[in-house]
């Protein structure tokens, strides 16, 4: 826990001065975790996603789950976690600088037994 406050307090400027092995040790430690905490809980994924390009190398790579539904835009489920239609996730990746290169059926996660509906995302982040 402590160390998951200290990597939030982190700006970028103290993260620019660091060895660069152990921001990707910070990283690697805590990106796993990233879809689980944050990205179902996001109706807006617009944030989200152009700080990501902002952080990103010019070659970088971005990928994640997330919850869908069948119809338009983004839905707040029963259990309080957004769900984002195909097209908004196109068009989020888009407008935020990203190529989309996978948007395929995945569930993020399992409820009573069941896969949730989902997508897995990945995006290239464009010049």
């Amino acid at each position: 826990m402590i160390s998951s406050l200290r990597l939030m307090r982190l700006g970028a400027e103290q993260l620019s001065s660091m060895p660069k092995a152990y921001v990707q040790s910070l990283f690697d430690q805590y990106a796993p975790r990233f879809e689980q905490a944050l990205v179902n809980h996001l109706a807006d994924l617009a944030p989200a996603l152009v700080e990501s390009k902002r952080v990103l190398t010019d070659d970088g790579v971005l990928t994640f789950s997330l919850e869908t539904h069948d119809g338009r835009g983004v839905i707040l489920g029963p259990k309080l976690r957004y769900a984002h239609a195909a097209e908004y996730v196109r068009e989020a990746t888009s407008k935020a600088g990203f190529k989309l290169l996978t948007l395929e059926p995945a569930s993020p996660r399992t409820e009573n037994n069941e896969p949730v509906p989902g997508f897995h995302v990945v995006a290239e982040r464009l010049e």
